[in-house]
């Protein structure tokens, strides 16, 4: 089958619109059921089924989870329908103005050769931040009868290039997901995983309702030495990483097996004790009491250092000639999107150094910064004769003890004992983990 891509022309607003409001329901399903069939909403419906039979009976429990399900589902349809009929109202009712506008603008349609039926469609829009130049791209429909047949690369390149022609740094884009065929197209393009966004609905669900942007293209990233201006940016940027954890903590948490079966036994015997609400108040205490300990091991850490080794970096961290402390910048705008220090130690005769304070601005991550920063301490101890790399990190931080793996450290041991009391640590299953790399 042949396609020809093409500007959009007024003719073709009512079958774009109908192709839009199509696409973007078929959504509905697959939230919905990657929702439902995650472990934790598997054990919570199954939780619903038991209280329902104690209850009442079979019934019961068939009422509860069917009504937990209509609960889900309509928020996943909700989601999606409220979404359409906004865009529908706005920038697709008038989809000239909105996308054809201005000369850097475009919205293009894919139709098949000899028939000429609409069957694609894709949108561009120019923005500027400070003096970076960059393309955001919109409403990327193909029709379900013309999926995997190369159509969605070829729209997808068409924007590529559109961008390149007019000298933009980069494209940008925002997908649910639940778009899981999409996402796994843009990343074989060479589209980078950033920032996840929280949509705010009834009941999210991290597979579902997150919103994922993904830059692609050659972002000029320079490494340097800290700066006295760089001061407030990088303490704000420190802040915003390190309580980025308390999360995933928490989620990493509740989600355990063993957490699990704990909030269940929670339920059943606020119920046997007193009512629904019995359980409710239990469950409800019970997660509050493991968020307040997640909430409160991160921020405390975060105000211990603001006011200790982040209070005056340069006497912290590059007083001596074997420390020192880097930033990560853009080279357009010169903002700081990424930091990472060293402070140089000594067992007995062996001389090694320590890495602290990697910290990656979540719009950058995924672009090979977090290697290029981890790399910088390496070569900088190499220089100076040190055996070795150490480091620590949370074992809530996946992402981060991946990225040290791969490139060479490997797991010396884990411990509990931190700033905050034993019993809050348990409570968390946070772990402190500490790698090295020989040098």
């Amino acid at each position: 089958m042949e396609w020809t891509i093409r500007r959009y022309q007024d003719p073709d607003k009512e079958t774009v619109l109908s192709l839009y409001s199509q696409v973007t329901h078929e959504h509905i399903w697959p939230c919905f059921k990657n929702a439902m069939s995650s472990p934790l909403y598997l054990c919570f419906s199954l939780g619903l089924g038991v209280t329902g039979y104690l209850l009442a009976s079979g019934l019961g429990a068939l009422v509860l989870v069917s009504g937990w399900g209509g609960l889900v589902y309509y928020c996943c349809h909700k989601l999606y329908a409220d979404y359409v009929r906004d865009r529908l109202k706005t920038d697709m009712q008038d989809i000239a103005a909105s996308y054809m506008a201005q000369p850097d603008d475009c919205f293009w349609v894919a139709e098949t050769v000899g028939t000429g039926k609409v069957v694609g469609m894709v949108a561009v829009l120019a923005k500027k931040n400070g003096a970076e130049r960059y393309g955001e791209l919109f409403r990327m429909i193909v029709s379900p009868a013309t999926r995997q047949k190369g159509l969605g690369s070829r729209m997808v390149q068409t924007v590529l290039d559109f961008c390149k022609q007019r000298g933009m740094s980069k494209v940008t884009l925002v997908t649910s997901a639940s778009q899981t065929p999409a996402i796994a197209l843009y990343q074989k393009m060479g589209f980078k995983l950033g920032q996840r966004i929280r949509v705010h609905t009834i009941i999210s669900h991290k597979s579902d309702l997150f919103l994922i942007s993904f830059p692609h293209v050659d972002m000029q990233l320079r490494i340097r030495r800290y700066q006295d201006p760089d001061k407030e940016t990088v303490r704000s940027l420190f802040s915003q990483g390190i309580q980025e954890h308390i999360w995933p903590s928490f989620k990493n948490a509740m989600s355990s097996p063993l957490y699990l079966c704990f909030s269940l036994g929670l339920g059943v015997t606020g119920y046997l004790l007193a009512s629904g609400l019995g359980a409710l108040v239990l469950v409800s205490g019970w997660a509050g009491l493991v968020y307040y300990c997640c909430h409160k091991l991160y921020v405390d850490y975060v105000r211990g250092r603001l006011q200790a080794d982040m209070q005056d970096i340069q006497a912290s961290y590059m007083a001596q000639p074997d420390d020192c402390f880097w930033v990560a910048e853009t080279v357009a705008t010169g903002k700081v999107v990424g930091m990472v220090a060293v402070v140089a130690k000594k067992n007995g005769a062996e001389r090694y150094g320590e890495l602290f304070r990697m910290i990656i601005s979540s719009a950058i991550r995924r672009t090979g910064l977090g290697s290029r920063m981890t790399q910088a301490v390496l070569d900088f101890c190499k220089q100076r004769g040190m055996s070795k790399v150490v480091l620590e990190t949370s074992s809530t931080q996946t992402a981060a003890i991946a990225l040290y793996h791969k490139l060479g450290f490997k797991y010396v041991r884990s411990y509990t004992n931190t700033h905050v009391a034993d019993w809050m640590m348990k409570i968390t299953r946070v772990t402190i983990v500490v790698m090295e790399k020989s040098i």
